[in-house]
């Protein structure tokens, strides 16, 4: 079983008891793999369950001492100061990013400061011109990768960024449902994958090879297959390329 093979297995189930799976298990990079859509399971698994256990209606009791005048005083207070949370929880039960929005953030500075970029330079998401494979070499030879061309082939913009005292390389490509933005900061450090969420888009941010990557979509993009799709895409430059 190869890595795709691998990984299309993990996605589907990381506990299956497949025989091929099972001794591809044996690998240990293809372990740690196993690992990590295993946290993303357990991540997920802990914020449902912090959702279900919220009770908003128990968030309305107010002491019984009060007297009359004072609860209806209390009671509006109350109603007008809950109104987002009723409106936050129920879109947590419509949409499956509020539920990734609650999951942990071990690098929050760092997705804050992706976002940001994000929306301050949203122009360039919306460019539908092939970036000139000419003017990506030297960036590519720069960061020390090379990036396949089933990726380069829907790429529309690329360029240097900064991003907290990090020089990063800022990528924007079609995904399946909209535009995807691609950071790649050499260097950088990430303890864990996380993601992370604002407004219409949602991001992941991992770590890869000796650096760190986020990747940001639209809502309904599927941000795993991206990242497996990445990770096989993005390679350092070889001693020979170097």
């Amino acid at each position: 079983m190869n890595e795709i093979e691998f990984r299309k297995q993990c996605a589907i189930d990381p506990n299956s008891e497949d025989e091929r799976f099972v001794e591809a298990m044996q690998d240990s990079e293809l372990h740690k793999i196993r690992e990590e859509y295993l946290d993303f399971d357990a991540q997920l698994k802990d914020a449902m369950r912090l959702q279900s256990d919220f009770d908003p209606e128990s968030l309305k009791l107010i002491p019984q001492e009060m007297d009359e005048e004072h609860a209806k005083e209390e009671s509006s207070w109350f109603k007008s100061a809950l109104r987002p949370a009723y409106s936050i929880a129920a879109s947590f039960v419509a949409a499956m990013v509020v539920v990734f929005g609650l999951l942990l953030q071990p690098e929050p500075a760092l997705s804050e400061s992706m976002m940001d970029h994000l929306y301050d330079h949203m122009e360039v998401t919306h460019i539908r011109t092939k970036f000139p494979q000419q003017k990506l070499r030297p960036l590519l030879d720069e960061y020390g990768i090379r990036i396949s061309e089933v990726l380069t082939e829907r790429m529309r913009h690329a360029s240097k960024c900064e991003l907290e005292n990090l020089t990063s390389l800022h990528i924007v490509f079609d995904g399946e449902s909209g535009p995807v933005t691609l950071f790649f900061m050499p260097g950088a450090e990430v303890d864990r994958a996380s993601m992370m969420g604002r407004e219409q888009f949602h991001g992941i941010l991992f770590q890869h090879g000796d650096g760190a990557v986020g990747i940001i979509g639209v809502m309904d993009e599927q941000l795993l297959p991206l990242k497996d799709e990445v990770e096989a895409s993005l390679v350092p430059l070889t001693p020979k390329e170097a």
